[in-house]
């Protein structure tokens, strides 16, 4: 973004006008406050909103500093009102204008609100931002920055695993972002829900006349690269290998291996160091770490079920690490076996990262914790 440094203007003086039959002073002998001419912006630029709701509306200069308005004003104070700290609350259905003066600059926003969702198609219109970008959709209430941020993004994820692996879900990526709790949680009357404690906020639902699955994401930060990394790995791995349901160790290894990653300026995902939830789970478990055995042949009630996610999370997410940086043919292999259908089950793939790789169980135990305590 171009920076606009922009000064305050100052009524020029002439000495005509200025000095001896000049202008009065005021009576309190000092000139008048300037009055700020700098382009203002609303963020975000448009609002929808359900009867009932609260939303924020912030006022920015060219140069991304935060402006306070001195007048909110609505063009229509029965549909939707706004506070002096640009709080509109929607109030009945219908749209309206939301206007931020400040001095002789003022900014616009639309908001339009709507009844309570009676369908999902009714939630997702509630997400007016959209973008485009080959098989990538990303759809925001937050801005339209942030959806053409995150569809560029979300196109480099699908063309990498549509690579990686033989099947995909679908032929699209879609996600919807929003910050809005009480939208994101209207969402689970539609879309089933798996809430792990301390994780993030995602869930996903399913279109069987597209064949699609869209993720509904409220964002760890801006950007949220990492979370389309982890949760659309297990979509294509789900479509290759749908028995990684059952055993989530290896799903959820990758995903983690996955969202530590970036993308290079060819392409490429380069994937060099763990995240820091990684290397700082080993550490904090270090003394507690379940057994290999144990973990790999965790269900998925057991898996998901954990009274300490952190521990089982960090564990896998640190074994995958480990065999994609120091055994990447084994793994290689592994994937191919995936692909092609030849490992079916859990136990097939087990035996063939240990034969490939040629180390028993409690020796992969004992590696994959001392790598870790390296990085």
């Amino acid at each position: 973004m171009k920076r606009l440094i922009v000064g305050l203007l100052m009524a020029p003086c002439f000495v005509a006008a200025c000095g001896g039959g000049g202008r009065a002073p005021s009576p309190s002998g000092s000139q008048a406050p300037p009055v700020s001419t700098a382009p203002i912006r609303l963020v975000p630029p448009a609002l929808v909103a359900f009867v009932g709701d609260r939303k924020t509306l912030r006022a920015y200069s060219a140069s991304g500093t935060v402006v306070n308005p001195g007048n909110w004003l609505s063009s229509s104070p029965a549909v939707a009102s706004v506070d002096t700290s640009g709080t509109v609350s929607a109030l009945a259905v219908g749209s309206a204008m939301i206007t931020a003066s400040a001095g002789s600059s003022s900014a616009t926003a639309p908001i339009t609100v709507t009844s309570e969702p009676g369908s999902l198609q009714d939630l997702l219109s509630h997400f007016p931002f959209a973008h485009v970008n080959g098989q990538a959709r990303a759809y925001s209430d937050i801005s339209p920055e942030f959806s053409r941020e995150h569809g560029d993004h979300l196109a480099l994820v699908y063309n990498y695993f549509d690579r990686l692996f033989a099947r995909s879900y679908g032929n699209a990526a879609v996600a919807y972002y929003t910050q809005d709790q009480g939208l994101y949680q209207r969402l689970f009357a539609y879309c089933p829900s798996v809430v792990i404690a301390g994780g993030r906020s995602v869930t996903g639902c399913y279109d069987p006349q597209s064949g699609v699955q869209s993720l509904m994401i409220i964002p760890y930060g801006v950007p949220d690269f990492g979370t389309q990394l982890h949760e659309f790995s297990h979509q294509f791995l789900y479509a290759t290998w749908p028995a990684a349901e059952d055993y989530p160790w290896f799903k959820e290894g990758t995903g983690m291996f996955w969202e530590s990653g970036s993308f290079s300026s060819s392409g490429e995902l380069v994937v060099s160091t763990p995240i820091p939830y990684l290397r700082d789970g080993i550490r904090r478990f270090l003394t507690s770490l379940l057994p290999l055995e144990q973990l790999l042949n965790m269900d998925r009630s057991e898996f998901y079920g954990h009274p300490e996610p952190a521990r089982v999370y960090s564990q896998v997410g640190m074994l995958l690490f480990y065999l994609m940086h120091k055994h990447p043919l084994v793994m290689n292999r592994a994937f191919e076996g995936l692909n092609r259908q030849t490992v079916r089950n859990n136990a097939q793939l087990l035996s063939l990262i240990l034969a490939d790789s040629g180390l028993t169980l409690s020796e992969l135990d004992r590696a994959y914790v001392a790598y870790a305590l390296t990085l």
